[in-house]
């Protein structure tokens, strides 16, 4: 099986977050956000979900392009 997961961040607030137990990190928070998943079965190539969840939560920290294969 194969599972891709796209994330679309939308309108987001800065949140402080901790970093070694002191509030000094910032985080960027969307509750509005949408992520579409879709599972292919790789023998055949088909396709058994294909789903779209829209005002979902989504928090981005970090160095974020280490998570991304395409």
């Amino acid at each position: 099986y194969r599972l891709e997961i796209n994330a679309q961040r939308e309108k987001s607030t800065s949140l402080v977050s901790p970093i070694r137990g002191f509030m000094e990190g910032r985080i960027e928070e969307s509750m509005t956000a949408s992520i579409s998943i879709r599972l292919i079965e790789r023998k055949t190539n088909s396709v058994l979900l294909d789903d779209t969840g829209r005002n979902a939560g989504l928090e981005v920290a970090g160095n974020i392009e280490e998570i991304f294969v395409i």
